[in-house]
């Protein structure tokens, strides 16, 4: 694909819905429930806790990558801007990517198995996964277009559940019981923004794909704040009507919520439009962006030069590989969802903090590009924007520390230390190979020259 250049540029508005459907899949489905038996109707606060975080972590990132744009867009800020060995930092954040494939994957075979009892759930989520990834082996204009598609569907089926939920009459439903009310506290609204900002930093796909997009300057922060303001009323709604229609009572998945108060036909729509596709879309999208970071790595020579070789119609084949190979071996695992959402939200919490630091250099380092930039706002403003960002992700991270059982971070940690010693193992071959990775690292893309000097 050679980066983007020779392919079809993704417009604003596919760009917007292949962010909004890398969000809401990985997000309704697999926290709402969890999130409404914590904080019940007042479940809305913890999503703009976590809508404000996340503007202001990666506002202040799509501010850099308007100024110069890149494929895989935060790695290279981070080993570019900040350090080459920021790297690791880097894979961890990667490893988010493969675990929530696994996580879509797992949550799209409880909501198969719901219609199609008979079929073996862990079947049909692996035999999806490779589906999307056959289908990126296309090139990223077909996978988004078909995304698309199902961004479509799961809108109009949202709307529909929301508007069953809150209207229902609640008299009708078997053993209902009432909301007595619940004690919301730091932690605990700390801990359910934690959740959703798992998902909606999904947005930042639009930033890892830059080379891929039309006029990357201007659309990257026009499509992602557009994306976040859709999600923010989407997950509202639904999240009035399930706390509304859950009552006093626990549900694992919206399916059973839906069957409650949504007619068969509506019910059948929601389950295939709305559920399965959410999750499609997100499991589409995370290929899509995993891919860009996996072709980045491959050619800063992080990975082996394998990785780096492309098929006759410029795709890296054995990098889509690799995204589809390690969710399925996790799926393989039986690693409980409840398992999943603990990795990806301590995952994200932490990173985010390293990920907004390059917003405070990029004035300094490219201050022609900069200032003629789209959106260039006073150095103290980032400051200012950094700070909260960093408040509001170390509130996050507190409640998670809080909430999250040990043995999420001792597998964590075994993670962390992997991939440590990777990329040390790896920088030290290449070295007795006579080469410099640290130099590979801090070399910049030619457009980030042009852009400074032009």
């Amino acid at each position: 694909m050679n980066n983007g250049s020779s392919a079809k540029k993704l417009t604003l508005i596919t760009a917007t819905l292949l962010a909004v459907g890398n969000i809401i899949g990985s997000g309704i489905l697999g926290t709402l429930p969890a999130a409404v038996s914590v904080a019940g109707s007042k479940t809305f606060i913890g999503i703009l806790v976590a809508a404000v975080n996340v503007f202001f972590t990666y506002f202040v990132l799509m501010i850099v990558c308007g100024v110069i744009p890149a494929n895989a867009g935060p790695y290279m800020y981070m080993t570019r801007l900040v350090h080459p060995w920021m790297v690791v930092f880097d894979m961890i954040e990667r490893l988010k990517y493969f675990f929530l494939i696994a996580l879509m994957g797992s949550i799209f075979s409880g909501y198969f198995t719901t219609l199609f009892p008979g079929v073996n759930g862990k079947a049909a989520s692996i035999v999806i996964i490779l589906i999307f990834g056959l289908l990126n082996l296309y090139g990223i204009d077909a996978a988004a277009k078909v995304g698309n598609i199902l961004v479509v569907l799961l809108f109009i089926s949202f709307m529909l559940f929301s508007f069953y939920g809150l209207t229902v009459d609640l008299s009708t439903i078997p053993d209902y019981v009432p909301d007595t009310g619940r004690t919301l506290n730091f932690a605990t609204i700390g801990t359910v923004s934690a959740l959703f900002a798992t998902t909606l930093g999904g947005g930042q796909i639009v930033g890892e794909i830059a080379d891929q997009l039309e006029n990357p300057g201007k659309n990257i922060m026009r499509a992602f704040t557009l994306a976040i303001s859709i999600v923010v009323v989407i997950y509202s709604l639904m999240s009035f009507a399930t706390a509304r229609v859950a009552g006093g009572a626990t549900f694992d998945t919206l399916s059973t919520i839906a069957k409650l108060v949504m007619p068969t036909g509506a019910f059948y729509l929601f389950m295939i439009g709305g559920a399965m596709a959410a999750i499609l879309t997100t499991i589409n999208a995370l290929i899509i962006s995993t891919t860009a970071y996996l072709n980045r790595y491959a050619q800063d020579k992080v990975l082996p030069e394998a990785f780096g070789k492309k098929n006759s119609r410029g795709i890296n084949t054995l990098n889509i590989m690799m995204t589809i190979v390690i969710p399925i071996i996790i799926l393989l695992t039986n690693i409980h969802i409840g398992t999943l959402l603990a990795v990806c939200a301590v995952l994200v919490v932490f990173t985010a903090l390293v990920k907004i630091i390059p917003a405070l250099l990029i004035e300094k380092k490219y201050p022609n590009a900069y200032r003629k930039a789209n959106l260039h706002p006073a150095y103290s403003l980032i400051v200012v924007f950094v700070i909260i960002a960093a408040a509001l992700n170390l509130y996050s991270g507190v409640s998670t520390i809080i909430s999250t059982p040990g043995r999420i971070w001792g597998i964590l940690l075994a993670l962390v230390v992997s991939f440590a010693v990777y990329f040390f193992a790896r920088r030290a071959y290449l070295k007795s190979k006579g080469v410099d990775l640290d130099a590979e690292l801090r070399t910049v893309p030619e457009s980030w020259t042009e852009a400074e000097n032009s």
